[in-house]
């Protein structure tokens, strides 16, 4: 789910600044001049953004604290055994 969070991001950084250029273009009739300083802008923020979001997953997985794993039920004990699953307080 991160990496879609992170996707939908990159495209909204992005597409932004371009639309507000594209925008501008129209209104100002210099297309397309500021369309394409807009998308320059948005794509190195976006990039910016989306590098910085990768460094942190890979420093919260170096750190063992991958997220996917600590939203996961407890797991009950092999078939058979009485055991409680770790973490409950029956």
């Amino acid at each position: 789910m991160r990496y879609v969070t992170a996707g939908f991001e990159f495209i909204a950084t992005f597409g932004l600044p371009l639309a507000g250029g594209l925008l501008l273009d129209r209104h100002l009739g210099t297309l397309p001049g500021y369309t394409i300083f807009g998308g320059c802008i948005g794509f190195a923020v976006g990039l910016k953004r989306l590098i910085g979001k990768g460094r942190e997953i890979i420093r919260q997985r170096r750190q063992g604290q991958a997220g996917s794993d600590d939203d996961a039920p407890p797991q009950a004990g092999p078939p058979g055994s009485d055991e409680a699953p770790p973490g409950s307080d029956d």
